[in-house]
């Protein structure tokens, strides 16, 4: 009964992510009808977005390396982990909910990043489903297991990050900059094979670099010596420790700000 409780109250924390991420301009009403088509457009519009980016990419540079193969897929996945970080790290949470029993800073915070992961995990699959019908050659393997190891990055960042800027708003809008700068350090756009040997040895310490090249050779028959897939995983399992002590004491400043 304790675990159905548990199991309820995270799909309900699920359901009302849903809710906040839908746009309710898109609601279809009627006599005895109420339906929400936001969700919906919040998944396809990322769609468009990525799939215009690599066209004009794969289009207009043709001939500097960038195949749409596999660019579309480094660019899902850096929406992916863009959007995991700044919504998780931005989210503010409904001290309300913290009076219910029933519902922690955990299980509120890892709704919504898993609510998260469904929602680009279908967008994965539509895709991979898309590029098997255009008769598009592409890593298929490889590219679930990048989504899977971008999607722990992206949840461990995310929670460890949004412990340590937790109510800081002035920090929260620097760390927009950060990101930014980290799209075109990840490899998604600009290959590290073209970077100056000094600033591809920086930007191999970043673990998102090895999964998004990981998924390039396949398309480009070209291995690069110098990447490394149990990098991410290492980085994984060390960084997996500091999140829930990083949630105890964010929660910690939650409940004291209650109680002023």
């Amino acid at each position: 009964e304790y675990m159905n409780k548990k199991s309820k109250t995270f799909l309900a924390l699920i359901l009302a992510s849903i809710y906040r991420a839908s746009s309710q301009n898109f609601d279809l009403q009627g006599k005895n009808l109420n339906i929400s088509f936001g969700i919906l457009w919040n998944l396809f519009k990322q769609v468009i977005i990525i799939a215009g980016i690599s066209f004009v990419f794969s289009v207009g540079l043709r001939g500097a390396g960038l195949r749409i193969e596999y660019l579309f897929f480094n660019l899902l996945f850096w929406f992916f982990f863009a959007e995991v970080v700044n919504t998780t790290v931005s989210l503010k949470i409904e001290k309300s909910y913290l009076f219910l029993n029933s519902i922690n800073i955990y299980n509120f915070l890892f709704s919504h990043i898993f609510r998260l992961f469904i929602q680009w995990f279908i967008l994965l699959l539509l895709s991979l489903m898309t590029f098997f019908i255009l008769k598009l050659q592409i890593p298929v393997i490889k590219i679930l297991y990048s989504f899977v190891g971008v999607a722990f990055l992206a949840q461990i960042y995310a929670c460890i990050v949004s412990s340590i800027l937790h109510d800081r708003d002035f920090l929260i809008e620097l760390h927009q900059f950060f990101m930014q700068a980290l799209f075109f350090a990840s490899s998604t756009v600009v290959p590290i094979s073209i970077l100056p040997e000094e600033i591809r040895d920086i930007l191999l310490y970043i673990p998102l670099v090895h999964l998004q090249e990981f998924i390039k050779s396949p398309v480009t028959g070209i291995e690069l010596s110098y990447i490394d897939v149990t990098y991410p995983i290492l980085f994984i399992i060390f960084g997996s420790v500091l999140v829930m002590p990083g949630l105890f004491f964010k929660g910690k400043r939650i409940y004291a700000s209650i109680k002023r």
